[in-house]
């Protein structure tokens, strides 16, 4: 009897609202916890074997910058690239080594800065070399959309002017390759039409806006294998809070 006052006072309550909330987050979040597909690997990008900030991208041998236009400039007291799409692109030197028998993934973290109106600022084709698994993906002010089988389509809608977003390609050996956009899972693409084995950024398609502006705080690439993200430690800790509560007022109050 000693707990039948306490049943749904404040301890009891609180547990409850934690293991909600952090199952809603799970739920929501399906790259944290229903991995897609094939990728069963996790990796945190800071852990991929090759790793660029964005002044790495101007002045290292490993990217070959456009050949005309801007090449960017860094942001005083950082390491962010501030870069306006021409008529051109940057090209990743090492993409000979992307093979889909192995697996490969890509990472990178951009803000669009202009257009605002939704047209597209900037864009990304990674991939091996073996169609399908060749991805196009465009950054506009309110969305991420690729292109499959010459048709638009949207992975993601958020404002990406805001802070920097960091979006994931992950080829697996075998599946359609998966992206996710802040860690939350957005979807397995395949019918990619795209023929050539490179990781390229800049003007790379023709609804890329001249004159689109970006600012790209890293990209990074992992030839060794398809990966998933890490799931962020939040979510995991609202469940652990949520549980472990549940039992503390279960042995407190029987």
């Amino acid at each position: 009897m000693r707990g039948s006052a306490t049943v749904f006072g404040t301890p009891r309550i609180l547990s409850v609202v934690a293991l909600v909330a952090g199952t809603l987050a799970a739920a929501n979040d399906p790259a944290r916890f229903v991995l897609a597909e094939t990728i069963t690997a996790m990796k945190d990008s800071a852990d991929f074997n090759y790793l660029y900030t964005g002044e790495d991208l101007t002045d290292t041998a490993d990217w070959t910058p456009p050949s005309s236009g801007d090449r960017g400039t860094v942001v005083s007291g950082t390491t962010i690239l501030d870069y306006t799409c021409y008529s051109n692109w940057y090209t990743w030197n090492h993409a000979a080594n992307f093979d889909v028998a192995k697996g490969w993934t890509v990472e990178l973290s951009v803000k669009v800065m202009s257009p605002t109106n939704g047209s597209a600022a900037f864009g990304v084709i990674a991939g091996d070399g073996s169609s399908p698994n060749y991805y196009f993906l465009a950054f506009h002010s309110d969305a991420i959309r690729t292109t499959i089988n010459s048709r638009q389509v949207v992975v993601m809608t958020d404002d990406f002017t805001d802070v920097f977003h960091t979006v994931r390609i992950a080829q697996p050996t075998s599946g359609e390759a998966s992206i996710w956009v802040d860690n939350v899972y957005a979807g397995s693409y395949a019918g990619m039409d795209f023929t050539y084995r490179r990781l390229l950024f800049g003007r790379v398609g023709g609804d890329i806006v001249e004159g689109g502006r970006t600012q790209i705080e890293y990209i990074r690439a992992d030839t060794t294998g398809a990966f998933a993200p890490v799931p962020e430690p939040s979510v995991f800790t609202l469940l652990a809070v949520g549980i472990f509560g549940l039992l503390w007022t279960r042995f407190r109050f029987a």
